[in-house]
């Protein structure tokens, strides 16, 4: 722009003009603008035109145009030309974001893509009025899709909550007293005031902390319950801690190929044994047609489809509680209850999520743990289980790491 103003003011001969101008069609910039300026979108474009100007401004030989008024428009033209650019560039980053928050929202519920939990939480969601009016659940959950594929942006986004004035004063109040106390909001609940109506049956969050404050079903009071997705992780780590006054050592076992193994008629077997009496036909019918119709493909050969015949299937909403419940039942059930074998063996503490172990022993039994594995691994028949890790001092478990430390005790003993 500077360099142009300069050879505008210094009224360059024409021929310098017309050297200056091819060297200006030359550049991707010049095009863009005269593919711009042809188009009569604003003010300074017809102004342009009706002048007769076919070049940029100051760039014409028409001696009835002084190079002055040509570079004023030229230079509110282009002014304005960035000024639209700059706002269709924030609107289009303002869509783009929005587009990509409503994705990670549907993603947050629904991190492993599948579109039935998705569907269930927009039901849950529904009945609190939350929903995203942009997302077709119904027709997601109709053609077996996830419901990212199903939003209609042309629709408007929901309008978020906000606080009146009032409501803030009184949130503000509730928080400086000390309202979120169980008995308080319990009396509250009572009243027979307006305010006391139009909250009833709903319940609401306390600031700042992990709960949420829910209507009982008695007198109409209240009672405080914690978030499932707030926790007190110190809280919750020392009511999980474990004390030994004996020396012990940590064992990590790891299930291989958890969801892979098994053949159908041993998970039926053993996963429609943890059922009641009454239902344990029925279970295994419904396990067996389940495991007999499972199918895969390989996107290398998307013309054929192949049958599992191994394992509970990995990523299927049943696959999980099928491997726990056959595998406890052939397995675990032997040993977890039986406290005088677990005594023998030295066994402290046994727990287990999924295809992963954690053990604490007790230090000094190493050949009695090691005649327990043998038996373990014979019980487990299909399942092959590895001792990954045994320590005296740590261990990581499921990213959690474990740390063993000593104490003194009121005897002074460590």
């Amino acid at each position: 722009m500077h360099l142009q103003a300069a050879v505008f003011y210094k009224k360059v001969d024409l021929e310098v003009t017309k050297e200056y101008v091819s060297t200006l069609q030359a550049s991707t910039a010049f095009d863009h603008f005269m593919e711009v300026a042809s188009q009569p979108e604003d003010a300074q474009v017809q102004a342009l035109n009706q002048l007769g100007l076919s070049l940029p401004p100051g760039l014409n030989s028409n001696p009835n145009v002084s190079k002055e008024k040509a570079l004023e428009l030229y230079l509110a033209m282009v002014n304005k030309a960035a000024a639209k650019k700059v706002e269709q560039d924030r609107l289009a980053a303002k869509t783009t974001k929005e587009k990509e928050q409503l994705r990670d929202a549907i993603r947050a519920k629904d991190p492993k893509n599948l579109f039935e939990s998705a569907v269930k939480q927009a039901i849950i969601d529904m009945s609190k009025q939350v929903v995203d009016p942009r997302v077709d659940y119904a027709q997601a959950l109709a053609s077996n899709e996830n419901p990212i594929n199903h939003i209609d942006w042309t629709k408007e986004a929901p309008s978020k909550r906000r606080f009146t004035k009032s409501e803030l004063a009184k949130r503000k109040q509730a928080k400086a007293k000390g309202a979120h106390n169980t008995k308080d909001l319990a009396h509250k609940g009572k009243g027979k005031g307006k305010d006391a109506q139009k909250g009833k049956g709903k319940g609401y969050e306390v600031p700042d902390k992990g709960y949420a404050v829910i209507p009982t079903d008695k007198d109409g009071g209240y009672c405080l319950v914690p978030r499932g997705y707030l926790r007190d992780a110190h809280r919750d780590i020392l009511q999980k801690s474990f004390e030994s006054v004996v020396p012990i050592k940590l064992v990590k076992v790891d299930i291989k190929d958890y969801f892979m193994s098994g053949s159908p008629q041993a998970l039926t077997e053993h996963g429609a044994s943890m059922m009641a009496q009454p239902f344990q036909q029925v279970g295994m019918d419904v396990i067996g047609f389940l495991l007999s119709h499972q199918y895969v493909r390989s996107h290398l050969f998307t013309d054929q489809v192949w049958r599992v015949l191994v394992g509970a299937g990995m990523g299927l909403n049943f696959s999980g509680d099928l491997c726990d419940a056959a595998f406890y039942s052939m397995s675990e059930s032997w040993f977890v209850h039986n406290q005088g074998l677990r005594d023998q063996t030295g066994i402290l503490l046994y727990v287990r999520f999924r295809d992963d172990v954690f053990m604490i022993l007790r230090d000094g039994l190493h050949m009695a743990f090691c005649e327990f594995m043998e038996k373990w691994r014979e019980k487990a028949g299909c399942f092959k289980l590895v001792v990954e890790d045994i320590s005296r001092s740590q261990l990581t478990v499921l990213d959690l790491n474990l740390e063993i430390t000593k104490s003194v005790t009121a005897d002074g003993q460590y």
